[in-house]
């Protein structure tokens, strides 16, 4: 008879192994640029997976979580759905939090604030400074540029052209960020 640690085990790697069967069907839709159908595929492993008897928690089945939430957010993105790829984001913060990984929740932010600005939001400003200096903690160049840019873009949105960083900070980390 099957003890209940390798019932269990093996009932995770069933959901896995169909969920990642999903998320590559979302992959494809994507590269196809039917993000409407990925989004739904992406909800769809996302779904599967929250309803899997609290496997999502976890810490590996976070990190693809974090995963399909990024691909989804980025196709509601492409479609127009700032505020719901903005909801995504947050998430996928949140639990990078959990799983005390600052490169991941201040690169979600990152583009949280991104979204925040291309909708007008002022606190985009405030999320985008909040964004750097996790950014800055996790010392690597690329989200520092990125951070940088995306405070830059949030402030000349507003107008509020004197705090913008100078547009060659990047080049200061020596990162290769496209401006």
């Amino acid at each position: 008879s099957t003890s209940q640690p390798e019932s269990i085990s093996e009932n995770v790697s069933e959901y896995v192994s169909e969920i990642e069967s999903i998320k590559a069907e979302a992959d494809l839709l994507r590269q196809k640029l039917r993000f409407e159908d990925a989004v739904k595929k992406y909800s769809q492993a996302l779904a599967l997976l929250k309803n899997a008897g609290g496997i999502h928690k976890l810490p590996a089945l976070q990190d693809l979580e974090i995963g399909l939430l990024n691909d989804r957010a980025e196709c509601l993105r492409y479609i127009g759905q700032y505020q719901s790829a903005a909801n995504d984001l947050i998430t996928i913060a949140n639990l990078a939090n959990e799983l005390a990984d600052l490169a991941k929740q201040a690169d979600a932010l990152i583009h949280r604030a991104e979204l925040l600005a291309l909708m007008g939001d002022v606190s985009a400003v405030q999320e985008a400074g909040e964004a750097l200096t996790l950014a800055r903690e996790t010392g690597i160049s690329n989200l520092i540029c990125a951070g940088l840019v995306t405070l830059g873009d949030a402030l000349m949105r507003i107008s509020d052209y004197s705090r913008a960083p100078a547009p060659l900070a990047c080049g200061a980390h020596g990162c290769h960020y496209v401006l």
